[in-house]
């Protein structure tokens, strides 16, 4: 097995592939494999994987040097290159993925001579600080890596093997996990939409809670993630947040949950554990939505949704629900001509009598 200095192991055997995804293999086990590809343009040196038949029978007029395909595939079909056969295709793709994947360089200084970092802050022995990064007063941060231009406030705590990327803001008392990942130009703990209106103008309320970041948590680009008012707003273990997010003040979302690009969830509102929000879905403010439940996308919760729901449109009502509305909008023309049609010999036929 070949492997560079700074961890890339730019080459592997189908044998130990098979291994590394726990597959059956059938066929050589000593194929080199060098990269991974799609489907489309795999080349004879590159793994590919196909989640259903359909798409295994496609591989087979192209070069590929190892395809990962379902257990379920038929014995029927005759391979020119080795298979792994895995129950989850996908799953298995990724920790290949993840064995492929660069790791990033560890640098000669791991406190960048740019950094400014507070006397009375805490830095573990491993941690990694980056160029330019600013550090507050009284935080602590374990083994993790923190990105150039970050900007981490007062009585902030770091996990370990935390990841957090160029130009983040991190606001002073935010508890940030273990294993957690943070992408470019995401703001945690800025001041919740706080206003009173009174004698005619808005006036602040302050925002002195904290937001708390959970183990196992991922967040994408460009998310704003609000203090409370008072108390913490959660993102709990796990879950996994797309670019564009909106989470208000006070909201508490649930043990791995999964938030696609451009929602927004209002203040106060508490997500069950496994919810899913499809790309611009949305909650209203103070609202409970259950354990197991989908909002499908430019979905909007103006109400409390109960467990293991699935719902859609605006205001959300459930998923088939909506798709009757939807497929029958197209109809309203004509039925309002025909409504319009017999209204008129209706009233031809109150006439005469």
């Amino acid at each position: 097995m070949i492997s560079t200095d700074n961890g890339h192991k730019p080459s592997i055997t189908t044998g130990e592939l098979a291994d590394l995804t726990k597959g059956i293999l059938e066929g050589k086990n000593n194929i080199i494999i060098s990269g991974v590809a799609q489907a489309d343009f795999v080349k004879e040196t590159e793994v590919t994987y196909a989640v259903n038949e359909k798409y295994v029978v496609k591989l087979l007029s192209r070069n590929v040097g190892c395809a990962i395909i379902p257990t379920t595939t038929s014995d029927d079909i005759n391979f020119t290159f080795p298979v792994i056969k895995c129950a989850n295709p996908y799953f298995a793709f990724a920790l290949v993925l993840r064995y492929f994947q660069e790791k990033p360089l560890i640098p000669a200084e791991k406190i960048h001579k740019s950094a400014i970092i507070a006397d009375s802050s805490s830095i573990s022995a491993n941690t990694i600080i980056e160029a330019y990064t600013t550090i507050g007063h009284n935080t602590k941060i374990g083994n993790s890596r923190i990105g150039p231009n970050c900007y981490i406030g007062n009585n902030v705590r770091i996990g370990e093997n935390t990841s957090i990327a160029p130009n983040v803001t991190i606001r002073n008392g935010s508890i940030i996990g273990n294993n957690v990942v943070i992408h470019s130009g995401t703001v945690i703990g800025t001041d919740g939409y706080g206003f009173v209106f009174t004698n005619y103008k808005y006036e602040k309320i302050p925002q002195i809670g904290i937001v708390e970041i959970q183990d196992d948590v991922e967040i994408g680009s460009m998310v704003c993630i609000d203090r409370a008012t008072i108390g913490k707003t959660v993102i709990g273990k796990g879950t996994k947040i797309d670019n564009l997010v909106q989470i208000g003040h006070n909201v508490v979302l649930g043990e791995n949950c999964a938030l696609v690009s451009q929602v927004g969830i209002s203040g106060s509102t508490i997500v069950g554990d496994n919810c899913r929000f499809a790309g611009q879905a949305a909650t209203s403010g103070h609202l409970t939505i259950g354990n197991n439940t989908t909002i499908g996308a430019r979905g909007v919760a103006t109400k409390d949704i109960p467990p293991n729901s699935y719902v859609s449109g605006f205001p959300s009502r459930p998923h088939k629900e909506e798709q009757k509305i939807l497929a029958s909008l197209p109809k309203l023309p004509e039925l309002l001509k025909k409504v319009r049609k017999l209204e008129k010999e209706l009233k031809k036929l109150q006439t005469t009598t």
